[in-house]
């Protein structure tokens, strides 16, 4: 999980912050999934060269699941 810094300033502002814009994510995430498409959220540090190699396996394995038809 990359999103694990927090502001020091205005604690509970940012905490109340963060809960919206998880609850958006979810809210967002099922309506894709009812449509029946594959969410998949890469956040800046999944490009990093020390995570590059769990990115690629997650879309790999999201790519080549045959099960999964695209939408």
């Amino acid at each position: 999980d990359c999103r694990n810094t927090r502001p020091s300033d205005n604690q509970e502002y940012w905490q109340k912050k963060r809960a919206r814009n998880i609850k958006h994510d979810q809210d967002v995430t099922a309506m894709f999934k009812a449509r029946g498409w594959t969410v998949l959220r890469i956040w800046e540090c999944d490009l990093k060269k020390k995570n590059r190699s769990a990115l690629v396996e997650k879309l790999d394995t999201i790519v080549n699941d045959e099960q999964r038809p695209f939408p």
